[in-house]
């Protein structure tokens, strides 16, 4: 009885069809700012439900003349004060036959409500997940503009853009983390550092910071930033920039189009993933340095018996890392032919347990410059290391050491 009264409340909440109505007009005309204002900035610019769902800033271009979502107010459902799912159907204009259905999750913004996420309907506990981080606060306090650590962020996004401009690869370096510089830490959506300032430098953009929106939690910020390109004057994408203090300043750690991921390296770092490696001269770390020679050596004189004995047995013929590894038998293959071998960074080795976490560089020895770059998981077998896997995705990376050390089937879980 209590759901249908709260379910009645909804329905005759005329400030709920409040936003729907803004993405129809919208959609009609082709008009997307009165798109956008039905959105919270945060949902509109990313995708924050998950697989299922989708950003407000790609609905609009394939909805826009063809499709609208039509609510079902009566079927409203409270997540909590100020949080609702509205169901709705997905309707062509012309013959009004229903194309799809998805959940909307509204959240109260002054006496009105805006749109926060929509997701598939087989995406319900996505989007009730997205419900929960917001009741949490995750998305509703940045930090005025006005307070001194925001002054601090904007000066690096300053710099940046000067350093973009100028095409100043050396002061463009120093305003980033050593590890997000070499490699992309955030996940399928970033880029390394290195990249951005290829791109930017040579496209002639820069990111431009939401000040209004930083969210500053602990030693991370996390800063939205519309990728202006200062040649045609106007915005070319949306990028999500994960900072960190450092000292008395702020470096970049990250940046990835997909906000989720880039909240979850700011999560990452606050539980201290990449804080504390061993120093290069630790005995642990000198090992690790000394197995990485060894495979140099293997490389260029393409041995493929030196080769198979610095790898795990269960990593010689398949890759166990996941979809972004790659098996020893494919990387010497790859590396013998190619002329590049891995250069480890032992200034960032994570080493737990019997486990040692290395980002390295692909470098080319006739190229003389790095190529790619992979992180490594060794494990430590009593006589030395032994390589577990390597891949692309350090997120994967640190799975699998972490299955190892758990005992856990070594091959990456199957997506459901």
């Amino acid at each position: 009885m209590l759901s249908i009264l709260i379910a009645l409340a909804l329905a005759q909440d005329p400030l709920m069809r409040a936003p729907f109505d803004a993405m129809e007009k919208g959609i009609r005309a082709g008009d997307v700012e009165a798109f956008r204002a039905a959105w919270h900035p945060a949902g509109y610019a990313h995708n924050l439900v998950g697989d299922g769902g989708v950003a407000g800033s790609d609905i609009f271009p394939e909805f826009s003349g063809r499709s609208y979502p039509k609510p079902d107010l009566m079927a409203a459902v409270s997540l909590g004060e100020g949080v609702a799912v509205v169901p709705a159907r997905i309707f062509a204009f012309r013959e009004e036959d229903l194309q799809d259905q998805v959940d909307v999750l509204l959240v109260k913004h002054g006496d009105g409500w805006l749109v926060l996420g929509i997701g598939g309907m087989r995406s319900r506990k996505e989007v009730e997940a997205l419900a929960d981080r917001w009741r949490k606060n995750e998305f509703k306090e940045p930090v005025l503009v006005d307070a001194p650590l925001v002054a601090g962020v904007d000066a690096v996004f300053s710099r940046m853009e000067k350093a973009l401009r100028a095409r100043d690869a050396a002061a463009f370096k120093v305003l980033w983390h050593a590890e997000g510089l070499a490699r992309n830490v955030v996940g399928r959506s970033g880029i390394s550092g290195a990249s951005f300032f290829e791109q930017g430098s040579f496209k002639k953009w820069f990111p431009k910071p939401d000040l209004g929106q930083v969210l500053i939690r602990e030693d991370t910020a996390v800063v939205t930033c519309l990728i202006w390109s200062w040649e045609r004057e106007e915005a070319v994408d949306r990028v999500t920039f994960v900072l960190v203090k450092q000292g008395e300043g702020w470096v970049v750690l990250g940046g990835g189009e997909n906000r989720a991921e880039a909240l979850a390296l700011a999560d990452r770092w606050r539980n201290n993933e990449f804080k504390e490696p061993l120093p290069p001269d630790a005995p642990l770390v000198k090992g690790v340095g000394l197995f990485f020679s060894r495979m140099e050596k293997a490389l260029r004189a393409r041995d493929a018996a030196a080769f198979k004995v610095l790898w795990h047995a269960e990593a010689l013929e398949r890759n166990v890392v996941g979809r972004s590894g790659i098996s020893a038998g494919s990387f010497f293959e790859q590396g013998s032919f190619k002329k590049w071998f891995p250069k480890p960074d032992l200034g960032q080795v994570l080493i737990h347990d019997d486990t040692a976490v290395v980002p390295c560089v692909i470098w080319s020895w006739e190229r003389e410059e790095g190529v790619d770059g992979l992180t490594f998981v060794l494990v430590n077998q009593g006589e030395g290391w032994v390589a577990l896997g390597g891949g692309e995705n350090r997120t994967e990376a640190l799975a699998l050491a972490e299955r190892w050390r758990l005992k856990e089937p070594l091959d990456p879980p199957v997506a459901k």
